[in-house]
């Protein structure tokens, strides 16, 4: 009707990133948990949930040190992951040498616990107990856990995202720098990322 006021649909949530101390605290208990590597990458790199998912050793040039993001899990109807092309093509984005440095020992360590010529099929980085693609449910429900265990603010996944492009700010990044890292098409994308 005319004159009345639209009421939004979704409150908007202004995002507070967690405190230094706060991802300390997360990573020590992600660490504790056999987790440690995965948090750190993607706070590292800004990565998505599917693209993490779908990330195969191949994706990653040790003496370049960067990534290549070319892939993305997709959950198919029957409850399986499937990985398919990210429709918006490969990027490459450079990676923290202290993270090159992480990402060796890890792949290292992952080689030994499959034991000489088991390495899996699909190469991930970070399978399932079988090799395959883990579920994102399975990965949520571990986050949300690890949050607890660790007594920090309650964040989603993609708030690690969040997070990282927070840090690029902080360190002096341009919007333009952080949105191409991000792989964003629009500059109001990385904003709206930012600043809501």
């Amino acid at each position: 009707m005319k004159g009345m006021m639209k009421m939004n649909k979704k409150p908007v949530r202004k995002f507070v990133p967690w405190s230094n101390i706060e991802v300390i605290e997360f990573l020590k208990v992600a660490e504790q948990e056999g987790s440690g590597e995965m948090y750190k990458f993607v706070l590292s790199t800004g990565v998505r949930l599917g693209e993490l998912l779908a990330l195969t050793w191949d994706n990653i040039d040790f003496d370049k040190e960067t990534l290549t993001v070319k892939k993305n899990a997709i959950s198919t109807g029957s409850g399986e992951e499937q990985i398919e092309p990210l429709r918006s093509g490969s990027h490459t984005i450079a990676l923290p040498s202290n993270l090159v440095i992480t990402l060796k020992k890890y792949k290292e360590k992952q080689r030994r616990e499959m034991g000489k010529g088991n390495q899996h099929k699909l190469n991930l980085v970070f399978p399932d107990k079988t090799g395959g693609v883990r579920k994102p449910s399975t990965i949520r429900i571990e986050f949300y856990r690890l949050i607890a265990k660790a007594n920090v603010r309650k964040i989603t996944f993609h708030d690690l995202r969040r997070m990282h492009a927070i840090l690029l700010v902080n360190a002096g990044a341009s919007l333009d720098l952080i949105k191409n890292r991000l792989r964003h098409s629009r500059i109001e994308t990385t904003h709206k990322l930012l600043y809501t």
